[in-house]
């Protein structure tokens, strides 16, 4: 009897992997989201940017309908789906927002965009529905809320982070930096693939700003965005140029 249970659950725990048609990753550090993820809302801002990358691990191409379900949303907040530069907060996409994604290649152009006045929780259920039938290939939660303890806070004002919008980038792109409290020469690097720099942008020491940079004269390929404090890059961040 036990042998036939166990028989059983290795087939369902099969049958789960193998129903699973993407691979889906955080844009920022690459962790994998299987049925849930969590942002963390910083009390200095009032926008997230979140890419989130999907990856077609099926043999064939899937045209894909993006879903929003606002299951618990905080007050006065608002969340968006962006394909590109062209962000929609309807629940969801058009057919003009439809994403065909071939066999083993990975989508990057996606993202949620979560517009917050205070630090409570709001939940989201996105569907990775079928273009063909609005079936639903794949479901996960999004989670964002506020830094729960005092101690957390004072870690999270002590990090460096980058947000970068649009990315891909075509002509301009917005990059939102955090820095730590002891950074007083910060300047915003961006180097190629071949590890040259092609960009070096001196910004305020403030805690927290953002830069507009034009990318018109960069080729298009894969560039790395970081923040250097003391001639020490702490924080370093992936950014796509596409024209």
């Amino acid at each position: 009897m036990k042998k036939t249970i166990l028989f059983i659950a290795v087939i369902a725990f099969g049958l789960s992997i193998k129903a699973q048609s993407f691979l889906v990753t955080r844009g920022d550090d690459g962790t994998s989201i299987t049925d849930s993820v969590v942002y963390e809302l910083d009390a200095h801002e009032d926008i997230r940017w979140d890419y989130i990358h999907l990856q077609n691990i099926t043999d064939t191409a899937i045209t894909l309908r993006m879903q929003i379900h606002r299951l618990q949303m905080a007050e006065n907040a608002s969340i968006g789906m962006c394909f590109g530069d062209q962000c929609l907060f309807d629940t969801i996409a058009q057919d003009v927002n439809l994403v065909t994604i071939q066999p083993q290649v990975e989508y990057t152009g996606f993202d949620l965009q979560y517009n917050y006045t205070n630090l409570n929780r709001s939940i989201i259920k996105v569907n990775l529905l079928n273009a063909n039938d609005n079936a639903i290939i794949q479901s996960f939660l999004v989670y964002y809320e506020g830094l729960t303890s005092g101690l957390q806070a004072i870690e999270a004002s002590n990090k460096a982070s980058i947000g970068i919008y649009p990315n891909p980038a075509n002509n301009i792109v917005c990059i939102k930096y955090t820095l730590p409290k002891n950074c007083s020469t910060p300047s915003l690097i961006v180097k190629n693939m071949l590890g040259k720099e092609v960009k070096n942008v001196k910004i305020n020491n403030n805690q927290s700003g953002k830069v507009y940079l034009n990318t018109e004269d960069l080729t298009q390929g894969i560039y790395f965005c970081s923040i250097v404090c003391e001639e020490q890059a702490i924080v370093t961040k992936k950014m796509i140029v596409k024209h």
